[in-house]
């Protein structure tokens, strides 16, 4: 075997530089891309981040600024299992700039670092797969600013793991490639890192595109397909292993959950990708609307998709192109096949295949939303969009036409639709008419087919000017440096004129401003509120503000009127969930609930320490008193008249195990400070009148310790969730947890004085982090051993020869 080839120094300091100078143009890019976000007061704000992803991160940065592990939330659902939930990325690193800088500084430097990541990635593993220079940087712009990437800004988990998909291929590649245990453990760290982001589909998915190229290298000669098996096998059983700490937990709260059984097909393919936003590829099919509550003007269908946009770019139909009439044929049916395949996966409802494995795969049908598996195919995209460019920067005259042929006829194409539609409107109408349901004489109609025309005019300047170039380039007209230079402006700029307002910054000051109505909200701290309106009577997944006039203005009103968890930044307690996992007792109560007549729906929410309903609608009378009413939202306030503290004590157990009837008694005349639902039979005397107090020392999210005294036995019920791992100790000594009331924990009290302590000491944390740690030294244990072989051989090595 030959010895390795050393670098000389110098080459060694100009591959360095050279990495130097390409990381300073990305970091610049980027800079500028987001400096709204910089050099402002602006967040991003759209669709889940302000009631999911900002309450849920806040907490955690609570959490990590005390020194914490962030195992439960009190203000969430009753009480919620922070930790448990993937999307919390309760372990994923990046999160630690919670605990150095502010809180909206931070929010701003995780999207900047992740922008940040995703682009040196690209560029990286596209200059590891030997393309040139300038299409490595084409490549990294495409995939950080490209429409997929940027559309997922909302969604902070998946955003977060898509943008290590180029380190996943690079280090599992070179991992592939070398016998060396560090090019191992650093793949599976960066598997690891990604895992833990909160996306488990993405991350399936990234391991399918590393399981594509793994193949790709096959082909070449280079590995065998044992050793991808074994791979494949081991990284992730690590990964596995090291995440255990984040795993058991979740696995706990999918087995409390009613989503361990399967969506309905309707409601889980709800967002499908529709056929005709393939067009969104080459060609921008929506515009940012600020007075629309949506935020977009749709031009070809009727409802907003989850993908904001799929645009990759004027240089996508030059580079598929050149791919198509340059590749092999056996590369092209392959990957061809993969694109197809995976596009009609992600239409969901609009074609049969998803049906077909929604059906026979179990696990498909605990997912939801298919258009987020686009990303296969936009990562294969660009993929083929690169390797056509390197295919057309190969100057040869004599193929020039052919190269060319595909984008010729698309720029050919968009003319003729031009001339068409600016010559006869009222075709444009009719096909925005039939498209988006919006009639064609409505002046919506008639700007939607204005902005058309623009884009239009748009698409065929960029085209035209690509096409212009790329002749010049083939007939030795432009110098290498100026190409290079032009072909990386053209896709920054295409790309920053596409989506930098797709990132829908708004003030943060939209947060961080106090809600007036906490004014009105006596002890909120000590009681929890409830968030109902016209379109969400129970849970509020979806709110309108009917007199807002901009979709600032509604997350505004979202905040102001404490919309369920956007109140956590001040102190509020919720009894709903705002979570993808409901509970099985919070998703029987919405069950139950719209069943009850008003007035015991109302004794329903003041047993379950409810005293404050918000409603963004005027509510049937009954034992709520009218706090005040805000006509500029508008927004009613009321105060449940009989509402159960946070912790009380009672004498008597109503022994039930239905749960469902469990809340029916609750609706009715129970008086929650006398009696107690439980679902094990409890024998408590009856002799005598009874006396209890209680009082809470100390109400933190991981433990609550009280004092109670009652004069007889009795129940002392903590209105918290009952969930897996919470334990309660009475004068020191370990009791039993009851289910109270069905939500609620419970612990049975002797007569006379005690200490009570609560304390959450889930197993599935401590057996998961066991678990983590022995992983951890497996993985560092293997790591030194070929460390040490290592400098034990170059100790050899050096030794005289006797």
């Amino acid at each position: 075997m030959p010895e390795p080839v050393e670098l000389a120094t110098p080459q060694k300091e100009k591959i360095f530089l050279s990495a130097l100078l390409s990381l300073s143009l990305i970091a610049l890019l980027v800079l500028i891309f987001s400096h709204e976000m910089i050099f402002s007061d602006k967040i991003p704000m759209f669709r889940d981040l302000g009631p999911f992803f900002y309450p849920m991160r806040f907490s955690l940065a609570e959490s990590i600024r005390a020194g914490e592990f962030p195992l439960w939330d009190r203000r969430m659902g009753l009480g919620f299992p922070l930790l448990a939930n993937f999307q919390s990325g309760a372990f994923y690193p990046p999160n630690l700039f919670f605990a150095f800088v502010p809180f909206f500084t931070a929010i701003k430097a995780i999207f900047i670092f992740h922008y940040l990541v995703a682009a040196s990635g690209a560029y990286f593993l596209l200059r590891y797969w030997r393309f040139a220079q300038p299409l490595a940087f084409v490549g990294s712009l495409l995939f950080t600013f490209g429409g997929y990437t940027v559309s997922l800004t909302n969604l902070l988990n998946h955003f977060q793991t898509v943008v290590w998909l180029p380190w996943l291929l690079l280090l599992g590649e070179r991992q592939l490639k070398s016998s060396d245990r560090f090019n191992f453990v650093l793949y599976v760290f960066v598997a690891a890192i990604q895992f833990l982001a909160g996306s488990p589909e993405i991350y399936a998915m990234s391991m399918i595109l590393f399981l594509i190229n793994s193949l790709r290298i096959k082909t070449e000669g280079r590995i065998s397909y044992a050793r991808i098996l074994v791979s494949f096998v081991c990284v992730n059983t690590l990964v596995v292993g090291l995440a255990m700490i984040q795993v058991l937990p979740t696995l706990e709260l999918l087995r409390e959950a009613e989503r361990t059984h399967a969506a309905p097909l309707q409601w889980a393919t709800r967002w499908s990708l529709h056929p005709l936003s393939l067009l969104n590829l080459l060609f921008l099919d929506k515009e940012i609307d600020f007075s629309s509550f949506d935020h977009f003007q749709l031009f070809f269908y009727r409802y907003p998709p989850l993908l904001a946009s799929l645009y990759m770019g004027g240089l996508l139909s030059f580079g598929l192109w050149a791919w198509i009439v340059s590749e092999e044929r056996k590369t092209k049916a392959l990957l061809l096949g993969g694109i197809v395949f995976s596009l009609l996966f992600s239409m969901g409802s609009h074609t049969p295949l998803y049906g077909l494995f929604y059906d026979y795969f179990p696990f498909i049908s605990l997912l939801r939303f298919p258009e987020k598996f686009f990303f296969i195919p936009f990562v294969l995209f660009l993929y083929v969009t690169i390797q056509g460019l390197s295919h057309l920067m190969k100057i040869c005259e004599q193929r020039t036409l052919k190269i060319l042929l595909g984008p010729m006829i698309l720029c050919g194409l968009f003319l003729a639709l031009y001339a068409l539609f600016r010559n006869h409107r009222s075709i444009l109408l009719q096909f925005i008419a039939s498209t988006t349901a919006i009639p064609s004489d409505d002046p919506r109609t008639w700007k939607i087919s204005s902005n058309v025309l623009v884009h239009l005019e748009r698409q065929i300047v960029l085209l035209l000017g690509l096409l212009v170039l790329f002749l010049l380039w083939q007939k030795r007209k432009i110098r290498k440096c100026l190409m290079a230079i032009l072909i990386v402006s053209i896709t920054f700029i295409d790309l920053y004129s596409a989506h930098r307002s797709y990132q829908l910054l708004m003030e943060a000051r939209v947060v961080q401003q106090r809600p007036k109505l906490l004014d009105l909200l006596e002890d909120f701290p000590s009681f929890r509120v409830f968030f109902t309106s016209p379109e969400g009577p129970f849970h509020p997944d979806f709110v309108q503000f009917p007199k807002a006039r901009s979709p600032e203005e509604h997350v505004t009103f979202s905040f102001e009127t404490l919309r369920p968890s956007m109140g956590i930044f001040w102190g509020v307690n919720y009894m709903q969930e705002v979570d993808a996992l409901l509970r099985q007792p919070y998703e029987l109560f919405l069950r139950v609930a719209p069943n009850l007549p008003a007035e015991k729906f109302y004794h329903l929410l003041g047993t379950l320490n409810v005293k404050y309903l918000i409603s963004l609608q005027k509510l049937p009378a009954g034992p709520i008193t009218l706090v005040q009413h805000f006509p500029e939202y508008p927004a009613w306030i009321y105060r449940v008249e009989r509402v159960a503290p946070r912790a009380y004590v009672v004498p008597k157990a109503i022994y039930e195990k239905d749960p469902k009837k469990t809340i029916e008694i609750l609706a009715g005349r129970i008086d929650p400070l006398k009696e107690v639902i439980v679902d094990e039979s409890v024998e408590l005397p009856a002799r005598g009148s009874f006396t209890g107090e209680t009082e809470i020392l100390s109400y933190g999210n991981r433990s609550v310790s009280l004092r109670a005294s009652l004069n007889r036995p009795g129940i002392l019920v903590l209105s918290d969730s009952f969930y897996p791992g919470w334990k309660v100790y009475v004068d020191g000594v370990e009791g039993k947890v009851m289910r109270a009331n069905y939500f609620f924990r419970g612990v049975l009290l002797p007569s006379g004085s005690h200490r009570v302590f609560f304390r959450y000491e889930p197993g599935s944390f401590r057996y998961g982090l066991i678990i983590t740690l022995i992983t951890i030294t497996l993985l560092l244990a293997f790591f030194i051993r070929d460390w040490a072989a290592g400098k034990s051989a170059i100790l050899t090595r050096d030794l005289p020869s006797p």
